[in-house]
């Protein structure tokens, strides 16, 4: 999960855990591509399991779940496509329903007709609202609304390769034991179970209700 290391995810986290949002609402998170991928491996379902939402969407959806807190999800309902590929889905639309009253949006996409590609997690609450890329923390401060957020960033791609190493750095501060890990085994298991009942509300074309562990 890479992506909670991007130096502007990292940012866009400490004003969400700071309060800086108020109580949090809902948020929409997306990865969307211009064309389909061009690993052939990834379109077999024997070897890659799922489609775009196991490669794209999972990404997202842990982002985002991430910034919210791992609130309870209650339901899951899920739709995907196949508008280019044969064994797995190149189109995936997914909204989770939390115990809380919050909602999660994802969706991800392999063949999108965009001129470029488009990658965003949105976060909204009752005192403001993140965004990334760009990276944006609006809140309305004396009638005027304000960006929080620092006025110079680096590009998407540099932010991108600053993940893996800040990823890489971090694994081995806890090796060491100099912290704890970010992304524990139980947060694996609690997004997978997810991950299921995304693929079976595909399936059924039904909501799917989780019950509590």
């Amino acid at each position: 999960m890479n992506h909670r290391f991007r130096p502007d995810t990292m940012i866009m986290k400490s004003f969400v855990d700071g309060g800086e949002l108020g109580n949090l609402m809902y948020a929409k998170s997306g990865w969307l591509r211009r064309r389909e991928n061009d690993n052939p491996w990834i379109t077999k379902k024997a070897k890659a399991g799922g489609g775009v939402f196991l490669d794209l969407g999972l990404v997202m959806f842990d982002l985002a779940f991430w910034m919210l807190g791992y609130p309870e999800v209650k339901r899951v309902s899920a739709s995907t496509f196949q508008q280019k590929t044969k064994e797995v889905e190149d189109t995936s639309i997914v909204h989770l329903h939390m115990k809380d009253g919050m909602s999660l949006d994802i969706e991800a996409n392999w063949s999108t007709f965009l001129t470029e590609d488009v990658y965003y997690c949105n976060i909204y609450g009752r005192q403001g609202t993140a965004s990334l890329n760009p990276l944006r923390i609006n809140k309305e401060l004396h009638g005027n609304l304000v960006n929080l957020a620092p006025s110079k960033l680096e590009s998407p791609q540099h932010f991108f390769k600053r993940s893996y190493e800040n990823e890489l750095s971090h694994f081995i501060g806890a090796v060491r034991g100099l912290h704890a890990v970010v992304s524990t085994g139980e947060e694996a298991v609690l997004r997978m179970r997810i991950v299921d009942a995304v693929y079976k509300s595909a399936k059924s074309g039904k909501e799917v209700i989780l019950s509590k562990i």
